[in-house]
């Protein structure tokens, strides 16, 4: 049986993915424009650039912070955004919702970004007992989106 804190980890994960599903469902592929391209392509970049910042090996789609874990925090994109896997995933599904746009489709996207806060303030609890800097580096960066957020 899984403990509570894996079971809460794996519940956000297939939560997120699951609004990723719906928004697939619901959408027209065929029928983007250069907005939705745009979202799409810029989260996808921002993703990658992500990954390569932390290293393919320390990528982690759970909450939990692995055991040999270090923080990035001064390298591009991290140094601004805590979480910039979580912003370019936001990006890339905002580009869903408007293939085409349906209030549905927003609704399921407000739903995503709830759960991607939950997500966020879960794992940031965990790095704050694993990393005592934790708490300055949230106090000099921002959640998903520089300046805003």
């Amino acid at each position: 049986m899984m403990n509570p804190a894996t079971l809460k980890s794996w519940a956000l994960v297939m939560a997120q993915f699951s609004l990723l599903g719906l928004l697939l469902f619901y959408s027209q592929l065929e029928s983007f424009n250069c907005a939705c391209l745009f979202a799409i392509v810029l989260g996808g970049l921002l993703g990658l650039w992500a990954i390569v910042a932390i290293g393919l090996g320390n990528f982690n789609i759970h909450p939990q912070v692995k055991d040999d874990a270090r923080l990035v925090h001064q390298n591009l994109p991290y140094r601004y955004i805590r979480h910039p896997m979580y912003s370019s995933f936001l990006l890339f599904c905002l580009g869903l919702v408007f293939m085409p746009y349906l209030s549905l489709k927003l609704f399921i996207w407000c739903l995503l970004l709830l759960v991607l806060i939950i997500k966020s303030q879960y794992e940031e609890q965990l790095l704050c007992e694993k990393f005592p800097d934790y708490r300055r580096y949230q106090q000099q960066s921002w959640r998903f989106i520089p300046f805003i957020y």
